[in-house]
Order: C-alpha cells, then sequence, then structure tokens
C-alpha cells in the first residue's frame, strides 16, 4: 500500500512540475479529442436520429482512452533542468 502512494505522490509532483513547451501541446490536444469522443458519444446516444459511423460507435472509446492516457503521460513530463535540483547524487 505504500508503494502505490508512493508512486502517486511521484506521479503528483511530476504533474504539478513544470512541463515542456512540446509536451504540453500533446497533452491539450490529446485532452481536447477526449472531450470531444466523450461529449459526441454522449450526444450519438442521446439523439438516436443522428447517423454516427459505425466505427466511431465501435471504437471512440478506445480512442478517448488511449488520447487520456496520452494526456497523463505528457502532463507528467518535467523540464529537464543543468543544475541538478539534488548535488548529492
Amino acid at each position: 500500500m505504500k508503494k502505490i502512494k508512493q508512486i502517486f505522490q511521484e506521479f503528483l509532483s511530476d504533474w504539478r512540475a513544470k512541463t515542456p513547451k512540446i509536451a504540453k501541446f500533446f497533452r491539450n490536444l490529446a485532452g481536447t479529442v477526449t472531450g470531444i469522443v466523450v461529449v459526441l458519444s454522449g450526444i450519438a446516444g442521446i439523439l438516436p436520429s443522428l447517423d454516427v459511423p459505425i466505427w466511431f460507435t465501435n471504437y471512440g472509446w478506445y480512442i478517448a482512452g488511449i488520447c487520456a492516457l496520452i494526456t497523463a503521460y505528457s502532463g507528467s513530463q518535467k523540464v529537464k533542468s543543468e543544475i541538478p535540483i539534488n548535488p548529492q547524487q
């Protein structure tokens, strides 16, 4: 249990650290795609007259899940500094 808590705390500290520009771009893009897929799936479920491609209904949640993982990974990237933070290494 302590190991899971330690991994979670490490992920949160990585998430709060400064993110590189390219990682921010991919984080924001993947987050946007995730939101769009979820909203379109919800609208397609509410409005039965809306024609949605069959591949979207079959694979939309896979796309959203993969994009959510990309968002989490990109958000946890840190800017590499020139000066070591812990000089005792």
